[in-house]
């Protein structure tokens, strides 16, 4: 698991370094600069001559730190400041006297884009601004960066901590940015690397060790993701002493009328998670489509016009259960969504799903929404953008821009519910904790009909396995888990068949990743 670290969290953990550890403030900043010298050495080992533009803060003293390493290991090192170094940093003071002291060759920014050709050196080094930027960039760091910029990739750019311009929290564009090939983030990645639009400027990223420990953090980050180990360890093993039982039942109420691809991908993606059983509720419609395409599954159909009566012993065999993908808006989907929700009040020891249509249905009619807040069953809501402006009463491009304040009323009304904000950076929100996740798995392959309906057909194979997962079974964990790995399955499928070609159903086409080939 990786923590991604707010500017004010850094923060604090580099100040409790040197006021309650002992370690001095330069003494990190070597460190951090070691760890930056040993990247680039093995990333970079044919460059000999590097540019480092460097800020008067504390990410320009890593910067000049930098330089001298490079210096003693007989690279030539041009170090460019700003003209005016009047306010400046401590440490960044003290590493630019010995920098001098060394002889360093020490230019301002005036000098250095004057007569800049980018193709005189080998690697261009960004350390203008670390984590600390909080204003819209001015000249002359608009002219330094667009300097950058202009190298067209030609030659590579290496971004210490933090691409110059991304706001550490946000990921916003602070009026420009330095585009990277490669960013070295020190001992913790930060939010604004993840996130839309800063993620696009930072290249390569490879965590740099400034000797920051966890043992610095006054509390634990509210915000985390998990890395592709993570997600392999904590996927359900199956075990030689077993049957179908042992894996989990899960319920689908899924599809329509014309809309058979809903149920077909949700239950393959249920038994892509290992479940042992699965029953697929739909109208009669479906019945020849979906006994040729998911024989695997038990199947039950309804006649749309007829009274539709829910049996409470289906809802009593299941593990978990789903509802909502492609069940239109039509009566017959409302009379279901209504009798489904009556049952599960008193089935608490339950997990409900709720996506697409039955996330509209809930947005859309108020006595649904009564009903599914009066279960207390553990409960997950699956929007992506559109979805969740109509359950929140907000536009997108207000959620989009600070989704955790834009959906935390939401979330508060709603009791024993995880909220599964999908979007390029999908988010999962825990009711009762802090604690915020990130997914960084996935790729823009994934913007295509029936990938929603992936997800939530893992999320319920998942709970329904809750019993038999390796690490945390917890409402919040089994979310988390159920996004990152939708997200690295279509990143084998974006390698296997191209993010352009790539369909819905590719995600769940071949074997588990933790399989041996």
């Amino acid at each position: 698991m990786d923590y991604l670290l707010t500017a004010q969290e850094m923060k604090k953990a580099d100040t409790a370094m040197s006021e309650q550890f002992g370690m001095h403030s330069l003494v990190l900043m070597e460190r951090a600069a070691l760890s930056a010298f040993q990247i680039i050495l093995e990333k970079y080992p044919d460059a000999k001559h590097f540019l480092i533009f460097c800020g008067c803060g504390n990410n320009g003293g890593d910067g000049i730190a930098l330089a001298r390493l490079l210096f003693l290991a007989g690279k030539e090192v041009t170090i460019a400041i700003p003209e005016d170094t009047d306010k400046h940093s401590v440490s960044f003071g003290v590493q630019l006297h010995t920098a001098k002291e060394y002889k360093l060759s020490v230019v301002s920014f005036p000098a250095i884009l004057e007569h800049y050709d980018h193709s005189s050196y080998d690697c261009i080094i960004d350390a203008l601004f670390g984590i600390g930027l909080n204003r819209e960039l001015t000249e002359p760091f608009l002219s330094v960066i667009s300097a950058i910029n202009r190298r067209a990739f030609s030659v590579p750019c290496i971004s210490l901590d933090i691409p110059s311009g991304i706001h550490t929290d946000t990921g916003r564009i602070m009026g420009s940015c330095v585009r990277a090939d490669l960013t070295i983030p020190f001992s913790f990645h930060k939010l604004g690397l993840v996130r839309y639009p800063g993620c696009e400027y930072t290249g390569q990223v490879i965590l740099g060790d400034a000797g920051i420990t966890e043992h610095a953090l006054s509390a634990t980050p509210r915000y985390f993701t998990f890395t592709k180990e993570d997600i392999i360890s904590r996927l359900p093993r199956r075990t030689g002493d077993s049957n179908k039982g042992s894996y989990g039942k899960v319920l689908i109420f899924a599809g329509s009328k014309n809309m058979a691809g809903a149920s077909i991908l949700c239950a393959n993606a249920c038994f892509y998670t290992g479940v042992g059983m699965v029953k697929l509720i739909t109208c009669e419609q479906n019945r020849i489509i979906l006994q040729t395409s998911v024989p695997e599954a038990m199947l039950f159909t309804y006649d749309t016009d007829k009274k539709i009566r829910i049996d409470e012993e289906l809802v009593s065999w299941a593990d978990s259960i789903l509802i909502g993908p492609g069940i239109s808006m039509q009566q017959d989907a409302k009379d279901i969504m209504q009798q489904l929700l009556i049952i599960m009040r008193h089935h608490p020891e339950k997990h409900l799903i709720i996506d697409a249509d039955g996330l509209n249905l809930i947005a859309g009619e108020e006595s649904i929404r009564s009903l599914f807040e009066e279960c207390t069953c553990q409960k997950y809501l699956t929007p992506h953008p559109g979805e969740l402006s109509r359950l929140t009463k907000l536009p997108i491009e207000r959620l989009r821009e600070n989704p955790e304040g834009c959906t935390y009323e939401l979330r508060q009304s709603l009791s024993n519910t995880i909220l599964i904000g999908k979007d390029s950076r999908t988010m999962v929100y825990d009711q009762d904790s802090p604690a915020i996740y990130i997914n960084t798995t996935g790729n823009n392959g994934m913007a295509t009909a029936g990938c929603g309906d992936v997800l939530s057909g893992i999320l319920a194979g998942l709970c329904a396995q809750r019993a038999i997962l390796p690490v945390n079974n917890s409402p919040f964990d089994i979310a988390c888990l159920a996004v990152a790995y939708h997200g690295l399955l279509g990143d084998f499928a974006a390698a296997k068949y191209g993010k352009a070609a790539m369909k819905a159903g590719d995600l769940i086409r071949d074997k588990f990743l933790w399989e041996d080939d």
